[in-house]
C-alpha cells in the first residue's frame, strides 16, 4: 500500500460552463492488494483519517466469510512530526454504531463506527457526509461495494478533535448473482 497524504494541490475546475480556481490539500494512496485467487479473505474495511491537529490513521481490518480474519487488522498512527506508530489488532477497538440498506442493491453496509485506540487516548465517530456512496460495478467488475468521504468527531487525550476520513468497504454483496459472477474471476 502506498500512500502520500497531504499533498499541497491546486489547480481548476470547470463547473456548468464556468472556471474555478481551487487549492487544498489532497490524498493519494495506490492499493496494491487484490484478493488471491481461492483466497479465504471475503472484503475488507479500510479507513484513512486526517486530523485537525496534523495528524493521520490509516486503518484496515480483513474479512473472510465467518468475520474478521484474525491478525489480519491493524493500521498506522502518523503524528505530527511524521513519526509513526504501527498498530495491532489488540490496540484498536472499532464497532458499527449504524447500517444503511442500499434502495438500488438492497446491500447492507456499515454505516457509523466507534473507533477507540487507548494507546493514543482516541475516541472518535466516524459518520458518513454522504449515506448513499454505492458503487455499482457490475457492468465492468462483479463487484459492489460502499466507498465515500466520513466526518470524525471526538475526543484525543480529553479534548475534542475532528477530522476527514475515506472508507472503503468491500465483501458486503452477498447477492447470488455477485457471489455467481465473483465465482469466474476468483
Amino acid at each position: 500500500y502506498l500512500t502520500f497524504s497531504r499533498l499541497n494541490t491546486k489547480g481548476k475546475v470547470k463547473l456548468n460552463g464556468r472556471n474555478y480556481n481551487v487549492v487544498g490539500t489532497s490524498w493519494f494512496d495506490h492499493q496494491k492488494l487484490n484478493l488471491p485467487k481461492h483466497s479465504s479473505l471475503n472484503g475488507w474495511d479500510w479507513f484513512s483519517i486526517i486530523f485537525n491537529d496534523n495528524t493521520e490513521l490509516m486503518f484496515f481490518i480483513l474479512r473472510n466469510k465467518k468475520g474478521v480474519v484474525k491478525n489480519f487488522m491493524g493500521g498506522t498512527y502518523i503524528d505530527k512530526n511524521s513519526k509513526t506508530i504501527n498498530l495491532l489488532q489488540e490496540d484498536v477497538d472499532i464497532e458499527v454504531i449504524s447500517t444503511w440498506v442500499s434502495p438500488k442493491t438492497k446491500i447492507s453496509y456499515p454505516s457509523g463506527w466507534n473507533l477507540k485506540i487507548k494507546r493514543l487516548n482516541l475516541n472518535v465517530n466516524v459518520i458518513p457526509e454522504v449515506k448513499n456512496q454505492e458503487i455499482n460495478r457490475i457492468p465492468t467488475t462483479p463487484i459492489n461495494y460502499w466507498e465515500g468521504a466520513c466526518l470524525v468527531r471526538g475526543k484525543k487525550a480529553g479534548k475534542k478533535i475532528q477530522g476527514q476520513s475515506y472508507v472503503e468497504l468491500t465483501g458486503y454483496d452477498k447477492r447470488f448473482s455477485t457471489q455467481f459472477l465473483q465465482s469466474f474471476y476468483r
